[in-house]
């Protein structure tokens, strides 16, 4: 995190990143014409049926593979 890159945290873990005082924002919001956020409706994200490309570490595919 020091260095920089990508976090994609799910669930509860976005809340490690506030801890942390990353600057981290909810992407699965959309701004109001008033400027404030508001969930995004799941036909703007929902991705059913699809594959979704995912980039992991070579330590998290030989826990995974076993």
């Amino acid at each position: 995190m020091e260095a920089g890159g990508t976090v994609v945290a799910i669930g509860a873990s976005p809340n490690l990143a506030y801890h942390l005082r990353l600057p981290v924002h909810n992407a699965l919001v959309e701004m109001t014409c008033t400027g404030q956020e508001r969930p995004l409706p799941a036909k703007k994200y929902c991705i059913p049926g699809s594959i979704v490309p995912c980039l992991t570490s070579a330590l998290v595919l030989s826990r995974t593979a076993a």
